[in-house]
């Protein structure tokens, strides 16, 4: 008998790699989330000579999505060098 070797789908890693990196994200996802909430009060925030007072939850949701904006580009951009 032959041996065939079974495709594997367009990814480079193994398919439990990908179940680990969702996981991994939806825990994250739910941390983020958690902190938030518990962060309730009314914070002042000093950036470049500006001063913004606005409720603490919002500004971690504010850095929470740069972050996964600024994630996501790099991780953009590392996979536009490789091709």
């Amino acid at each position: 008998m032959a041996d065939v070797q079974i495709p594997r789908s367009d990814s480079r890693r193994p398919r439990w790699a990908s179940y680990l990196r969702l996981g991994g994200l939806a825990v994250a996802a739910v941390v983020v989330i958690v902190f938030i909430a518990e962060n309730s009060t009314s914070a002042a925030m000093h950036f470049f000579g500006a001063r913004f007072t606005a409720p603490l939850w919002f500004m971690l949701l504010v850095v929470a999505v740069l972050g996964v904006v600024i994630g996501w580009l790099v991780t953009w951009q590392r996979t536009r060098r490789r091709d």
